[in-house]
């Protein structure tokens, strides 16, 4: 199995939810970690960790229990979790919400990386065009609307919270929505650079966390 961008992962620990599926996020990409010297995933925090998060204070919950840092993708069509490695390190508050994620040995040969940039929010204009691979609604396109220092989202369904350090995009062509629950940890591109990290949304647009910042914050290359 190949370790790419866009595939589903979740929480060993994550349950069936009422229509029978687990819930899921996005292995946005492959990333370099210079704290580490690692290559490992990087997706959003509440992707893998949906339980015991205080939005409201954007608290951590107890993160180590072994048995709770496992990452795990989904073979369909069986719904069958295989582990794919293990929660390396987080950041959670309102501005970054991210997990990186360490993979199993038994995949290190499997995974495909790919090193680009990270994309200003300066270097981006109104209109220009961004791209994701998420889990949920795959491959999308959608135009750059505007860079938010403070705005209150919708998370899927979970909580409206407050965030800084957004950017915001809407759908274009074909496409009628830019991502769904699922594409959450999503890597946003423009002209194959990093531009964000997908947060949440709604029916109308999209956020996502700017990815220069995630970079220089977390000390990661993409």
């Amino acid at each position: 199995m190949r370790i790419v961008a866009g595939m589903p992962i979740l929480n060993q620990n994550a349950r069936l939810n009422n229509s029978g599926t687990y819930p899921f996020g996005t292995l946005g990409g492959i990333v370099f970690d210079h704290s580490t010297n690692k290559t490992v995933g990087i997706t959003a925090y509440h992707s893998v960790w949906t339980e015991g998060l205080q939005w409201n204070t954007f608290k951590n919950v107890d993160i180590a229990q072994k048995e709770l840092l496992d990452v795990v993708t989904l073979n369909e069509p069986r719904n069958e979790k295989i582990k794919i490695g293990r929660i390396l390190k987080v950041h959670f508050d309102n501005k970054i919400d991210t997990a990186l994620i360490e993979f199993s040995e038994a995949f290190m040969d499997q995974i495909e990386y790919t090193p680009t940039e990270s994309v200003h929010f300066s270097e981006m204009d109104t209109r220009d065009i961004l791209e994701k691979k998420g889990a949920s609604t795959f491959e999308t396109k959608g135009e750059f609307l505007r860079y938010e220092e403070n705005e209150t989202i919708f998370y899927y369904g979970l909580k409206r919270v407050a965030f800084q350090l957004l950017i915001v995009m809407n759908p274009i062509g074909d496409f009628q929505r830019f991502s769904a629950k699922g594409d959450s940890g999503s890597i946003i591109y423009k002209e194959g650079k990093a531009a964000g990290l997908l947060l949440g949304g709604n029916n109308t647009v999209s956020y996502g966390m700017h990815a220069y910042f995630i970079e220089k914050k977390l000390n990661i290359s993409f």
